[in-house]
């Protein structure tokens, strides 16, 4: 029922919570129920992207593992640490997204692999990017410890990562 907006008469209001309400019950009994089948396009994007974050926690710790060792046992300046540690998460993610993550995708041939990872490495430059630039901000600026603004620099990516990788990297084929 559309609502008519004029100015208010004399009586009780006939503005009701009624219809939206009756209408965010449907579309949490659909939810509910496409989640609890776990089938429907909204279930297979939650797990892609559910996915997408357990690779990427995985990435975390070799992007961790090595800026520490590269750091503090090799003695290198963390700026390069990081940037080969990356650079190793990097390839380290394409392999496992496109295996698990988005490797039942239509049109997702083995022979698109280096085009799938070329495109892969292109858009994390921009994630590279905004890591190294929390991580010198968060260690240079605000003092903090270099781990812990990693830690923030590759948050920050997450989003940019996925979304960008998504639509273009594992798009299906047209």
């Amino acid at each position: 029922v559309p609502y008519t907006f004029e100015n208010r008469k004399e009586g009780a209001s006939k503005l009701s919570l009624t219809p939206n309400l009756a209408y965010a019950v449907q579309v949490a009994d659909i939810s509910a129920h496409a989640f609890s089948r776990r089938e429907g396009a909204a279930w297979r994007e939650l797990r892609k992207i559910l996915r997408f974050a357990l690779v990427g926690l995985s990435g975390i710790a070799v992007n961790t593992g090595i800026l520490w060792a590269l750091t503090e046992r090799a003695g290198l300046y963390y700026l390069f640490s990081s940037a080969v540690a990356i650079e190793t998460s990097i390839v380290t993610n394409f392999l496992a997204n496109d295996l698990w993550t988005f490797g039942g995708e239509i049109g997702h041939r083995m022979g698109r692999r280096i085009h799938r990872f070329l495109s892969f490495q292109a858009v994390s430059v921009g994630g590279l990017v905004v890591n190294m630039a929390v991580l010198f901000l968060g260690k240079e600026i605000f003092g903090m410890y270099y781990l812990l603004a990693n830690l923030l620099g590759i948050l920050a990516g997450f989003v940019w990562n996925y979304l960008a990788n998504r639509n273009l990297t594992w798009r299906r084929a047209a």
